[in-house]
């Protein structure tokens, strides 16, 4: 199969598909958060299946998402829809985000890789990166041709989308920020738990 060159109108219909992979990752980011973050800080309580649910999802759209902004033209796959496509800039993240191995590894393929990563949390931190970059994006849309400036329904679910990626950043920075400081308290009463 070779390499699409979308035009401006597949372009246009192709960002539905983008407003709903990160409406969705906000979604299951906003559900998934209060319940974990906050009321089951502590990882040796059990999981209920709809937070592995929401967790899994989550993870899965923040993949299509990471592909979306740090995949450049050249190296396209396919008829893979990219944020090059609209002139934004790719991303290089520059290990801030999850790695994309993990995420295929251990979500989207069943392999024997996976067993080298081993049980651990997922780092929520690690998803900052590409909410702001999914802001950053809506941000850029609206400079574009590519949101219908005669069309008021979708430029309104764009703009919904866009102060709901800036609340959770709010609410994720705030919560991360507590938590550093609590860690660094923990480190100055008990300087032993934080040795390597």
């Amino acid at each position: 199969m070779s390499k699409i060159v979308p035009t401006d109108e597949q372009k246009k219909k192709a960002l539905n598909d983008a407003w709903y992979e990160t409406r969705q990752f906000v979604n299951c980011i906003t559900e998934y958060f209060p319940e974990h973050i906050r009321a089951n800080e502590n990882l040796e309580q059990p999981y209920h299946t709809i937070q592995y649910a929401l967790l899994e999802s989550w993870l899965l759209h923040e993949r299509t998402l990471i592909d979306f902004f740090d995949t450049d033209l050249g190296t396209r796959k396919h008829d893979d829809v990219l944020a090059a496509d609209y002139d934004f800039p790719v991303t290089s993240w520059n290990g801030s985000t999850h790695n994309k191995d993990s995420l295929n590894k251990k979500l989207s393929h069943l392999t024997y890789t996976r067993q080298n990563y081993g049980v651990q949390a997922w780092d929520w931190a690690k998803t900052i990166p590409v909410l702001e970059r999914c802001k950053e994006f809506v941000d850029y849309l609206f400079t574009t041709m590519y949101l219908p400036v005669d069309n008021s329904i979708i430029r309104r679910q764009w703009s919904t989308l866009n102060n709901d990626i800036e609340k959770l950043l709010n609410e994720l920075k705030r919560e991360m920020s507590r938590k550093q400081q609590s860690e660094l308290l923990v480190s100055f009463f008990h300087p032993a738990t934080t040795a390597g």
